[in-house]
C-alpha cells in the first residue's frame, strides 16, 4: 500500500479556505459528518464516499456519513468483509490501494469487488489530539484514477475534519447545558412535573390563545386526600415517594396536549387547551380513578391513595379572566373536599 503525503507541495488555498468555511459553518456533529463526505464528493468522482468509526474492540464498524444522503443512520458493518478498513485501523496513517483486484489482502473479495467494477481506494484517519475519531473512505470505480490534486485535496479535508467534528461536539455541549438549565428553571424537582412559575407563564400563553381563537380551556385543581394523615403515618420520605408515584400515574394519564404542573404541597394543576368543562371533567375522572387503582405498597394495605378535584372551563359567566378560571376550580376542588374526598367536581357558578 502507497501512503499518501500529507504535505502537498502546493495548495488551491481559496479552495480550502471555502471547504473549511462550509465545515465549521455546520454546528450539529451529524451535520458536520455528511458536509465532509459531500465535499469531496462533489470534487472527486466516487462510487461512494463515507466516514465509518470503529468500536474500541475493533471488531465491528459503522457507517455514519455517506455522500448520498444527508440522513444520519449508523449502518453496521462486519470488519471481516473489510480488510482494508481493518488495515487502516492499526495503521493509523492514510492507506491507498490503486488496484482492488491486484492486493493480496482482497484478493478473497476478488469476485464481488469485479462485479461492483471498484477500481481503487482511499482511506484517511479523522485523528484528534492522537485518537482516531474515524475514517473518511473514498471509494473509486475502476474506470478511472485519482489525479495527484485529488489525492492532496482529500487529505487536506481529512485533516480539517476532526476541528470541525470537535467544534460541532462543543457547540452541542454548550447547547445541551443551555436546554438542561432551561428545564432546571420549569422542573420540579420531586415530582419531576413542571413548577408553579412555569404554570403560570404558560397558563397566560393559553389563557390568550383561547381569547384570541375564542376557544375553551379548561383547568383542573387536584390534591392527594388525607397526605398530611399519609406523611404522619408512613414518614416524608415515603410520602414524597407517593407524591412522585401519583404524578407519574397522572401524567401516564392526561393527553399530550394537556399541562401538567406542582401548584404546590400535595396540590397539582392541569391545562385542558380546547376543552369545555364536560370534556375536562371526563378526563379528572379518568385521572382520579387511575391514581385511586394504583399500587403504591405498604400505603395501600391500611387506606387508599385517592384524589379530589375541581373543575372549571374558560369561557364563563363569572369566569372572564385566568384569576376567575384559578379561583372556580379552586372552589371546585373544596366542593369535592367537602362532599367527602376520592371525587370530581365541577365548577357551577352561583345564580
Amino acid at each position: 500500500m502507497d501512503n499518501v503525503s500529507n504535505a502537498p507541495e502546493s495548495e488551491p488555498w481559496q479552495a480550502l479556505l471555502q471547504v473549511a468555511n462550509r465545515l465549521f459553518q455546520a454546528r450539529r456533529f451529524n451535520e458536520v459528518l455528511y458536509q465532509v463526505v459531500r465535499e469531496i464528493a462533489s470534487r472527486i468522482d466516487v462510487v461512494r464516499c463515507s466516514i465509518i468509526f470503529v468500536d474500541e474492540r475493533k471488531e465491528t464498524a459503522y457507517v455514519v456519513a455517506t455522500h448520498e444522503t444527508p440522513e444520519s443512520k449508523r449502518i453496521p458493518l462486519d470488519l471481516k468483509k473489510y480488510p482494508e478498513i481493518v488495515h487502516a485501523v492499526h495503521a493509523r496513517g492514510p492507506i491507498f490501494i490503486p488496484d482492488v483486484l491486484r492486493h493480496a489482502l482482497l484478493a478473497p473479495f476478488e469476485e464481488v469487488l469485479r462485479g461492483v467494477s471498484l477500481g481503487s481506494i482511499l482511506i484517511h484517519p479523522l485523528i484528534q489530539e492522537e485518537r482516531v475519531l474515524g475514517n473518511l473512505i473514498l471509494r473509486i470505480s475502476s474506470h478511472r484514477t485519482l489525479a495527484p490534486e485529488e489525492l492532496q485535496f482529500s487529505a487536506w479535508v481529512a485533516q480539517l475534519a476532526p476541528a470541525a467534528i470537535r467544534n460541532a461536539h462543543h457547540y452541542e455541549s454548550l447547547l445541551q447545558e443551555k436546554n438542561d438549565l432551561e428545564r432546571l428553571a420549569m422542573i420540579d424537582f420531586l415530582t419531576d412535573t413542571y413548577n408553579h412559575r412555569y404554570f403560570s407563564a404558560r397558563l397566560e400563553e393559553e389563557f390568550n390563545r383561547a381569547i384570541r381563537y375564542n376557544l375553551s380551556l379548561s383547568c383542573i385543581l387536584l390534591d392527594i386526600d388525607d397526605f398530611k394523615w399519609i406523611n404522619d403515618t408512613y414518614g416524608h420520605r415515603r410520602g414524597d415517594t407517593i407524591l412522585r408515584e401519583a404524578a407519574s400515574v397522572i401524567k401516564g394519564t392526561i393527553r399530550k396536549t394537556d399541562f401538567l404542573a406542582r401548584y404546590g404541597g400535595e396540590e397539582f394543576v392541569i391545562i385542558l387547551p380546547q376543552t369545555d368543562l364536560a370534556g375536562a371533567y371526563q378526563e379528572g375522572e379518568r385521572i382520579r380513578q387511575a391514581v385511586r387503582s394504583h399500587s403504591y405498597g405498604e400505603a395501600n394495605q391500611t387506606k387508599r391513595i385517592t384524589l379530589s378535584l375541581g373543575v372549571a372551563s374558560f369561557p364563563g359567566r363569572t369566569i372572564v379572566t385566568i384569576d376567575d378560571l384559578i379561583r372556580a376550580a379552586d372552589s371546585a376542588l373544596y366542593q369535592a373536599k367537602r362532599q367527602g374526598k376520592d371525587r370530581t367536581e365541577a365548577f357551577v357558578a352561583p345564580l
